[in-house]
């Protein structure tokens, strides 16, 4: 199996060199090797006597095999044939049973993620199961990887972790719920609020229809200016003063004006600014005049 880059953490080879040139005795060196041909490229680099290493020696105890492809660590099923070798040579060397229970974690951390029944026995019995009864162990766990017909582990979701997710499942729905309703809502209010307003826009655009009207009907009557022998009508708003010459018949006179054609025309020679609609004013200045 090919064993993921992690260049990007790997430790200071220029350093180890600069240990190296400086000192007479061998060094050797520990710089996250994990697999063969790192190891041979850290000498190299380095001048190191040697290469140290560490877990990746646990997940593979034949990592420096000459056998091995150097890019390449063992597979799984190949770290399970080598716990089983393991374990055989700790049966010759008696070793301490915490560092055997850790050492079979290591080389079988995969498949125990599947076959989680064997690695809670694992854990709980290890001490009292002793050598030999770890190594049957193994042995039940080669039977259930052989009835998988896989040569590599598909890890199985623990419990709590199914729990979690749950969980952060049941949050995102809501979550998901709340923004829905809130887009919902964004939608009714605009309309709820356009229903509300409807009546006062009605009742503000009849009030507005009834000034124009208002306005309309102010600007047909008339202010009536009389200067010298004309009558002349002009919009309501214009107020001031007009000067207007012309001549009008005595009965165009009679008919704006009654009574002022039997006036001298040096009465009716006058100027008479009345407001809109105050037409009355007018007629009585004028007769006045």
């Amino acid at each position: 199996m090919s064993l993921q880059d992690n260049s990007a953490h790997r430790a200071d080879w220029d350093a180890i060199a600069a240990v190296r040139a400086a000192v007479r005795i061998p060094v050797l060196a520990n710089g996250d090797v994990r697999t063969l041909a790192d190891a041979r490229a850290l000498m190299q680099h380095t001048g190191a006597d040697g290469v140290l290493s560490a877990e990746p020696l646990l997940m593979d105890p034949a990592l420096f095999s000459p056998q091995k492809v150097p890019q390449m660590t063992s597979g799984p099923l190949e770290t399970f044939q080598l716990c089983q070798q393991y374990l055989t040579l700790v049966a010759q060397h008696p070793t301490h049973m915490r560092m055997v229970k850790g050492h079979v974690h290591k080389l079988l951390q995969g498949w125990l993620a599947e076959c989680t029944e064997v690695r809670d026995r694992l854990n709980r019995e290890a001490v009292s199961l002793g050598i030999t009864g770890l190594q049957q162990l193994v042995n039940d766990l080669g039977k259930l990887i052989a009835a998988t017909g896989r040569d590599h582990p598909v890890p199985k979701i623990h419990e709590r972790k199914l729990k979690q997710m749950e969980k952060e499942a049941a949050k995102a729905a809501a979550i998901a719920e709340q923004e829905r309703e809130a887009a919902a809502l964004a939608q009714l209010v605009p309309a709820a609020a356009a229903a509300a307003v409807a009546p006062a826009q009605a009742a503000g655009l009849a009030a507005a229809k009834e000034v124009l009207q208002q306005e309309q009907q102010q600007q047909q009557k008339v202010v009536v200016v009389i200067v010298t022998d004309a009558v002349v009508a002009a919009p309501a708003q214009a107020v001031g003063v007009a000067a207007v010459q012309g001549d009008i018949t005595q009965q165009q006179q009679q008919q704006q004006v009654p009574g002022l054609v039997d006036k001298p025309a040096s009465k009716r020679h006058c100027a008479v600014v009345a407001a809109a609609g105050d037409a009355a004013a007018v007629v009585a200045a004028a007769a006045a005049g």
